[in-house]
């Protein structure tokens, strides 16, 4: 097999690049956040799971690995198995973070410009924390940016909006002191980050949490200036970087995460002035984000509980990628804030082969390439990126199929349940990967994980997932 035959591919794909606060990553790869569902119930510290897993992670060179969801409030959890930062940072409650910052950063001693960045993605899920196992008492409301229910969408459907209602509760609309306090404790967790080791943290302003939920017309409908005017709809997030900035170093990386489905509605048939004017309200608010001088990257992602393209197993290749060109174009602007680096762009979902790789890079789709299904699949994914002939159209991991299972038709036809069939899979293949490493079983492929059927590997059925991740859940 002949490998690249365009040496300016593989520079592309895999020379360092450079941060506006001047980090460096040794290549455009990055393993992104998922959710792992590995901490205790109820939310806790890093483990000897996630330990594990990232062992396995910093075996390859990524540039730069992005933990999974860290809660910033112990009572507003996604899932139950959430790691919360600590309500007092001390050499305690530092110590399994630290740990874990040292794992991503590899036992070698790599420096820079050679050592994979570690990132810590802060979190905190608003009105999307569910009843029961979301960290808060039976009847307690979970708050958000106005006291919108999720699933009180109208096309949501009859079974939806009952599943919806039972699954949540209408949130409580934040007050100033509410927000004051919010502020506090995302400006603690990046405290707990660099303190800890790590380089740098993401907000999570995607998928319909907390942050998402300010900047979302939809979700919310407050009057004050936390409102989603244009305005004053990016007045927490700019809160929030500020405070940020003013206790970390100026090389501490700042990233974000964004939804590029909350702005521009794919769907056949919308009108085009109504997607022109998304489009603009999405491109204003980078532009507005390069503005403050004070973000290092971008991830361009999309879809929420109620709309959940980021959960599926939709088969469309780099399915934001429209998107994040158009955010590239901005930034490569520099009359639009003179004197002020831009942002990177991280480009997430639906890249599955090494020519998608090289052909985004290479037409400045994006700046980096994100990864977080095919990282626990393949968890040394740059290693067979770097040994891939760059024009490779064929899947670099075989994924598996989770919509062909007969008993997946007897389901109720939910949106959101269908979505998480396939996060709870791969929550469960996350667990088989960090046991697998703990016993000797660094393969370079997740034991158990399917290729084709047929595959003795093939082990784990859609219904088979979602049963060990609603067990272990309980456990």
């Amino acid at each position: 097999m002949s490998l690249v035959t365009s040496s300016s591919h593989e520079e592309d794909l895999f020379d360092s690049v450079k941060l506006p606060c001047s980090r460096m990553l040794p290549n455009r790869l990055v393993k992104v956040a998922m959710y792992e569902h590995l901490a205790p119930f109820g939310g806790g510290p890093p483990n000897r799971r996630h330990f594990s897993l990232y062992s396995t992670w910093a075996a390859s060179e990524w540039g730069m690995v992005i933990t999974g969801n860290v809660q910033v409030s112990s009572s507003h959890l996604s899932l139950g198995r959430d790691i919360v930062v600590p309500d007092k940072i001390d050499s305690a409650t530092m110590e399994p973070f630290r740990k874990l910052a040292c794992i991503v950063h590899g036992a070698d001693g790599r420096t820079e410009p050679n050592k994979t960045l570690a990132i810590v993605q802060l979190s905190h899920a608003g009105r999307q924390s569910p009843n029961i196992i979301g960290g808060r008492s039976l009847f307690a409301q979970p708050k958000a940016a106005s006291a919108v229910r999720v699933g009180s969408a109208r096309d949501a459907g009859f079974l939806g909006e009952a599943f919806h209602r039972l699954l949540f509760q209408t949130p409580q609309e934040m007050t100033p002191d509410d927000i004051d306090a919010l502020v506090d404790r995302f400006t603690q967790g990046a405290r707990l980050a660099f303190e800890s080791g790590f380089d740098g943290i993401q907000l999570h302003a995607a998928h319909g949490y907390l942050l998402a939920g300010f900047l979302s017309e939809q979700a919310n409908v407050r009057t004050d200036d936390y409102s989603a005017t244009a305005a004053n709809s990016l007045h927490l997030l700019h809160r929030l970087v500020g405070s940020i900035r003013a206790i970390v170093p100026d090389t501490f990386v700042i990233g974000m995460k964004i939804n590029s489905s909350d702005y521009i509605d794919i769907t056949a048939g919308q009108d085009e002035v109504k997607k022109f004017q998304q489009e603009q309200r999405a491109l204003g608010h980078l532009k507005t984000i390069w503005s403050w001088g004070l973000v290092d990257f971008i991830e361009v992602s999309g879809g929420t509980y109620e709309k959940p393209d980021f959960m599926s197993g939709n088969a469309r290749q780099a399915f934001f990628s429209i998107f994040s060109k158009k955010a590239v174009e901005l930034f490569q602007n520099p009359a639009e804030c003179p004197g002020i680096s831009a942002p990177l762009i991280l480009l997430t979902g639906g890249i599955r082969t090494a020519a998608q790789c090289h052909e985004i890079v290479q037409n400045k789709r994006a700046d980096l390439l994100g990864f977080a299904r095919l990282a626990t699949l393949c968890p040394q994914l740059p290693t067979v990126l770097r040994n891939t002939p760059a024009d490779q159209n064929a899947p670099v991991v075989m994924e598996p199929d989770l919509s062909s299972s007969a008993a997946i038709s007897l389901l109720p036809q939910i949106r959101l349940i269908g979505a998480g069939i396939g996060t709870a899979w791969y929550c469960v293949a996350l667990r088989r990967l960090a046991s697998d490493y703990q016993a000797g079983r660094k393969d370079v492929f997740l034991r158990g994980a399917p290729r084709r059927k047929g595959d003795p590997g093939f082990t784990l059925g859609a219904l088979g997932g979602l049963f060990m991740f609603w067990v272990w859940l309980c456990l």
